[in-house]
């Protein structure tokens, strides 16, 4: 058997060595260490001395609130960035919608009968003068 490595208090990426674990795996010891996020994970001596294990994992399932279909979309289509063809038919849409939102405002706003004396009516001819300037 091997001289005993002492790990306690190296680093190895993100994470620190704290001390040595009581689990045991096939290919040596274990250490228990302790992540720059906080987090602590137990990992093989192996792992550790390899590279294999440079953090406990929770930075890289963090940066997936991060990724969008842009982080994917050429690698599925062969180079071709579809997301461009995607926003500018988003972007179309939108102003289609604000478009047809407009004009039924516009709709609503000559529909409104401004003569008489009912409350609805005082209400639209003071709208159009006031804030149309009609």
């Amino acid at each position: 058997m091997g001289k005993m490595i002492d790990l306690t208090g190296s680093r190895f990426g993100r994470l620190t060595v704290i001390r040595r674990s009581d689990k045991k795996a096939k290919s040596g010891s274990m250490w228990i260490c302790k992540c720059d996020c906080g987090n602590f994970v137990t990992v093989t001596q192996s792992n550790l001395k390899s590279g294999n294990t440079k953090s406990c994992g929770f930075v890289t399932a963090s940066r997936m609130d991060s990724w969008t279909e842009r982080s994917f979309s050429k690698n599925i289509t062969a180079g071709v960035d579809f997301m461009d063809n995607v926003a500018k038919q988003i972007s179309e849409y939108k102003v289609e919608v604000q478009q047809a939102m407009l004009l039924a405002i516009l709709k609503g706003v000559f529909s409104m009968a401004t003569t008489g004396n009912t409350v609805p009516a005082k209400a639209a001819k003071e709208f159009s003068q006031v804030r149309c300037g009609w």
